[in-house]
């Protein structure tokens, strides 16, 4: 079955603000080489921006896949940027650019008690000569980040709350399908994201883990 469901709708109004901040997000932790103050390296510049672009990518994917998929990266992301701010305030500037345990930390789509953890991940980073970096262009591009990132966060909880699925349209379409021709069939849903496929567990009914069940 094809299901039609309208994104903007889904998004109460929100979607192409969350698409425009996604891409137009600097990424400045992950892309250090433009900013080197000497030399920078054409090859590293370019394999920052390949990874950056797919941070995009992927944050794009989340944002069709549900609000709370999308809401956790953008959560996580905030978060590391601001602990990463804090750090370059202290003098003290992370490499970012391990590409593979980087892409492996935002890609990750566990909430709750399995969810990377920022300290542990920042912890691993090894530190840069920071006077090697133009700090304050830097230190600007995250405060911009950050600045989108929170106001897109907070538009969400003034509209959404903690209760996703009461504005959910693509959840209601489902269902919909599912109490009416698809009802008393065997369903699969399919999804990329595991914490898209935990949030329709408990709206379509599944015990949250407390083990209650949605009314």
């Amino acid at each position: 079955h094809t299901i039609h469901y309208n994104l903007e709708t889904t998004y109460a109004g929100l979607y192409e603000e969350c698409a425009k901040v996604v891409e137009r997000l600097n990424l400045a932790p992950y892309m250090l080489e433009g900013e080197r103050r000497l030399n920078p390296d054409p090859v590293a510049m370019a394999r920052q921006a390949s990874l950056a672009a797919l941070m995009q990518m992927l944050y794009l994917k989340r944002l069709e896949s549900s609000l709370t998929s999308l809401r956790i990266s953008l959560e996580r992301q905030y978060n590391f940027q601001e602990r990463f701010l804090q750090l370059l305030g202290q003098g003290k500037l992370l490499d970012s650019a391990n590409y593979r345990r980087i892409f492996v930390w935002a890609s990750a789509d566990d909430s709750g008690e399995d969810e990377p953890d920022v300290e542990q991940f920042i912890a691993a980073l090894p530190q840069v000569d920071a006077k090697s970096y133009e700090l304050e262009a830097i230190e600007r591009a995250v405060q911009a980040d950050m600045r989108a990132i929170g106001g897109v966060l907070q538009k969400m909880q003034r509209q959404f709350g903690d209760n996703v699925g009461v504005k959910d349209a693509k959840l209601h379409e489902l269902k919909m399908r599912l109490t009416g021709e698809l009802k008393g069939k065997k369903v699969v849903v399919f999804t990329y994201f595991k914490d898209t496929a935990r949030y329709l567990y408990h709206e379509l009914g599944g015990r949250d883990a407390r083990g209650k069940r949605k009314p």
